[in-house]
């Protein structure tokens, strides 16, 4: 269990090169990291670790980012977690479904840098 203080992120996502990367970097900023590799497992693990952030692709497995955030907005503890959206899927209107989903933030996979997205979390979570 990470100290109270150390803030909890989930990652969903099923690239095991840019989920390491991640990770590695989160653990550079003093982040807990856990990962799921599809949208089923990923959603129980949201309610059993209770992360601060989920980072979460839309192209996975089980279940996808879409259907998982809707999901999420029919809990009233779920539709609560910040989530920054990290796909491959740059177009207005899954842009605009994730935002009207609750997504805090959406990156498409080609146009971030790792820093960004720490920073992007860093200020969602008032760090």
């Amino acid at each position: 269990m990470p100290p109270d203080d150390q803030k909890r992120i989930l990652i969903i996502e099923d690239d095991a090169l840019l989920i390491e990367e991640m990770r590695a970097e989160f653990a550079k900023h003093n982040f807990a990291v856990d990962v799921s590799t599809d949208g089923e497992a990923g959603y129980e693990k949201i309610f059993s670790m209770k992360p601060h952030l989920v980072v979460l692709d839309i192209a996975i497995p089980k279940m996808s980012g879409v259907d998982l955030l809707k999901k999420l907005q029919d809990d009233p503890w779920g539709k609560t977690i910040p989530v920054v959206v990290l796909t491959n899927m740059g177009d207005s209107a899954n842009i605009a479904q994730v935002m009207e989903l609750g997504g805090y933030d959406y990156l498409v996979k080609s146009d971030w840098a790792l820093a960004d997205l720490i920073e992007k979390i860093n200020r969602k979570l008032g760090i």
